[in-house]
């Protein structure tokens, strides 16, 4: 109840103080390009010019923000065409909510399905619905697509062992923001599961042919250049990002210690990344049902951190670990402190992690560190008990 209370204040403060003003934060970005696609202007959905300056004149990230997502990632915009500023950002931050939400209580039941007790699945969701708010939040306030990707992450998640076809669409919409598939394809090779790898290539094969035939195939040359130079910008940018980030690399910067130059911490990103492939493969080897709900949720919490470039606002696509965490906590009791601090780390993080930055603590990358930890304690755990 205080999550929910605080939740609703922030919302009406948050449109109380933008009054008169846009609201959203980086969903201009996702206007522009939507408004751009409905005038016929593509060539200047990637346009480099504006970026170029920024890095030139090294101007503020607050006032650059360039589309840098996919191509297909457009069929996602084109709805918003026609609609003024407040209408999208309204219809952009809303609509995600109510699936959101059902996901939840889906995964929470799957989860709970071996304890058998209705109503504490029902208890449980509420409870875990709560603790989710905080992150979403943080992602509404940006206007940013995290929510929809973990729409595409959690479903798959649910999917995965019931309808592997529907599960590889799910798992081929994350290539919207694709550094966050990362992981998906040791998960699934690992996991032998062949017709969601099937799935998952033919849907990406699928959205990249049919925006080449709607947009040219210049669309992706355009595309490429985009990333270039904004890899350039986010370089020169990194204390920026580091106060949100929630990667390895970003962190490291936001120690700011003078020894951690950016190719020593993009060393450190290069091995946190193979480490982590190395463990979802072998993790992944364990086929066992009754513990898909870790591994999956474990697979969010290193999707996380084995991209170079992920913020708090990312942190929707925790509820993938949360769930399985918060079910065996409500159905066993809670085994020890840390189990206490993971959770307040947790709920804290977006509102902690702009509070730390100052003092150079990467709160982000602690909270989802712990979060992982936790979840393989329990998974040795429970495989012990089996072996047992």
């Amino acid at each position: 109840m205080l999550l929910l209370s605080q939740f609703c204040i922030d919302v009406v403060n948050y449109f109380v103080e933008v009054r008169g003003s846009n609201f959203g934060g980086d969903f201009i970005v996702f206007w522009t390009a939507a408004h751009l696609l409905g005038q016929g202007d593509i060539a200047h959905i990637y346009d480099t010019t504006i970026i170029d300056q920024a890095i030139a004149s090294l101007e503020s990230m607050r006032i650059i923000r360039p589309f840098v997502y996919p191509p297909y990632a457009l069929f996602l915009l084109w709805p918003l065409r026609d609609l003024d500023y407040n209408d999208a950002v309204a219809l952009w931050s809303v609509l995600p909510l109510p699936f959101y939400f059902g996901l939840v209580l889906l995964l929470s039941k799957q989860s709970l399905s071996r304890y058998g007790d209705l109503l504490s699945q029902t208890k449980l969701c509420a409870v875990i619905c709560a603790f989710m708010l905080p992150a979403l939040a943080a992602n509404i306030f940006t206007g940013q697509s995290a929510a929809f990707i973990a729409l595409a992450f959690l479903a798959a998640g649910w999917c995965w062992t019931r309808y592997p076809v529907l599960a590889g669409i799910c798992i081929g919409l994350v290539a919207i923001k694709p550094q966050l598939g990362l992981l998906m394809p040791f998960a699934l090779i690992a996991a032998r599961q062949w017709r969601i790898v099937a799935s998952a290539t033919l849907t990406i094969i699928t959205m990249a042919a049919a925006a080449t035939l709607w947009l040219g195939a210049s669309i992706w040359t355009d595309y490429l250049h985009m990333t270039q130079h904004f890899g350039i910008f986010l370089d020169i940018h990194a204390d920026y990002f580091a106060k949100l980030g929630m990667s390895t690399y970003t962190s490291l910067q936001a120690l700011r210690v003078t020894w951690i130059s950016p190719p020593i911490a993009a060393v450190a990103q290069a091995v946190v990344t193979l480490s982590l492939a190395v463990f979802i493969f072998r993790l992944f080897r364990d086929r066992d049902p009754g513990r898909h709900d870790l591994r999956f949720g474990m697979l969010a919490c290193s999707a996380l951190l084995a991209t170079p470039y992920t913020l708090c606002y990312d942190a929707p696509l925790l509820a993938a670990a949360v769930i399985p965490l918060l079910a065996r906590i409500w159905h066993r009791g809670v085994n020890n402190v840390l189990e206490i601090i993971t959770f307040a780390a947790f709920v804290a993080m977006p509102f902690a992690q702009p509070m730390f930055a100052p003092w150079h603590v990467p709160f982000g990358l602690i909270s989802n560190g712990l979060l992982l930890l936790v979840l393989w304690r329990h998974y040795r755990q429970e495989k012990a008990e089996i072996g047992a």
